[in-house]
């Protein structure tokens, strides 16, 4: 399935895209890799979604879908270990340890299910959750996911950019030069200048805290395939760029025939980061998705 392509911003539901910050309430959620920052917003009578965003992004990645969904879900955004305002990464964190993660806010927040939405980092965390701890989502919508495990190439490619980050006190220019190069495709890099704009927040970030994550994360991630194939119990929705240099359709496309009953939609002119670049369409996939399944449920 294809789908239309958006634009920089989208049509919301009245609240603007800096609510994820300004209408949410800030929680230091203690978990094993330290306190996890997350924001608390919208209805909580009604069902939850959890946000968990790409490596090397905070929470604001989210802002379109906090802007469009907080008014019919219970919205938590979560920084992950070592982004945005959660503690340090000091340590090697892997996909089950941040699932483990994920679990521990749930519990703090005594959230008992949710629908779990997840970019790269976030999208393998929704994926493993969804195949080991099914009782705990009513869906699971990965964005830009993969189940293949980094390939030689990318090793090669990532290893030494990995150890230089580690050395570095704070994040240096060349680092906003390779996020941008891998998350945006040829049509962000010449027509979306908003989209690059928001990049540079990677500068922000702790770039020791980013080695650690991307160490377990992007270099050392096994194949999830064979756990994949376990997922019955979950409605799941993979949503991919066609556009993603970091997870090509191939891919996507590969995790989503490992799922058995999963969706899929293809985002035309997208990158990486589909639910930043492309909020509108994102957010009309997860509606139409959330309005089929949930009510088979």
């Amino acid at each position: 399935m294809n789908a239309n392509t958006g634009q920089d911003h989208q049509e919301n539901k009245g609240l603007s895209p800096e609510a994820w910050s300004t209408n949410t309430e800030r929680r230091i959620v203690p978990t094993d890799f330290g306190d996890i920052v997350v924001r608390v917003g919208g209805d909580e009578h009604k069902p939850a979604m959890v946000f968990w965003p790409s490596l090397l992004l905070d929470a604001s990645l989210w802002a379109y879908q906090f802007a469009h969904f907080a008014p019919d879900y219970h919205i938590v955004l979560v920084d992950p270990p070592g982004i945005g305002k959660s503690a340090p990464l000091r340590r090697v964190i892997s996909v089950d340890q941040s699932v483990t993660c994920l679990i521990q806010i749930l519990d703090f927040l005594q959230i008992e299910r949710c629908i779990v939405v997840g970019n790269s980092w976030g999208s393998l965390i929704a994926a493993v959750l969804a195949a080991k701890f099914p009782q705990r989502l009513l869906a699971a919508v990965i964005t830009n996911g993969t189940a293949a495990p980094a390939t030689p190439e990318i090793k090669a490619q990532m290893t030494e950019l990995v150890n230089n980050l580690e050395k570095c006190e704070t994040a240096p220019d060349w680092l906003l030069t390779a996020t941008q190069q891998a998350f945006s495709g040829d049509t962000a890099q010449t027509q979306k200048a908003q989209f690059l704009t928001y990049l540079q927040r990677v500068l922000q970030e702790d770039p020791v805290s980013i080695s650690f994550a991307m160490k377990g994360i992007l270099l050392e991630r096994e194949d999830l395939h064979p756990l994949m194939r376990r997922i019955q119990d979950v409605p799941v929705l993979v949503i991919a760029g066609s556009e993603d240099r970091v997870f090509d359709i191939g891919q996507s496309q590969s995790l989503r025939d490992s799922i058995t009953g999963s969706e899929f939609v293809l985002l035309p002119n997208t990158g990486h980061l589909a639910p930043r670049e492309n909020p509108s369409a994102v957010n009309a996939a997860i509606d139409t998705f959330l309005k089929k399944r949930l009510t088979r449920r």
